[in-house]
């Protein structure tokens, strides 16, 4: 299991596109990773609270260069 894994499981979550087996998995790994939960949170809230278009210029800017 490793640091990549994670992130992918993260992401998975994150989309609603997670099965029970693979949950069970991230939750191992978050034990192994726990300096990672902070970085998990920040991006959980970023993802969660996407702003609407054209209401704020820079953070919309900010947005699209994550993808």
């Amino acid at each position: 299991m490793s640091l990549v894994r994670l992130w992918q499981l993260a992401a998975r979550r994150l989309t609603q596109d997670i099965t029970l087996e693979e949950l069970e998995e991230y939750e191992q790994l978050l034990k192994q990773y726990p300096g990672v939960v902070s970085q998990l949170d920040l991006h959980n809230s970023f993802f969660m609270n996407r702003p609407e278009d054209g209401k704020d210029a820079v953070t919309m800017e900010a947005w699209q260069k994550q993808f």
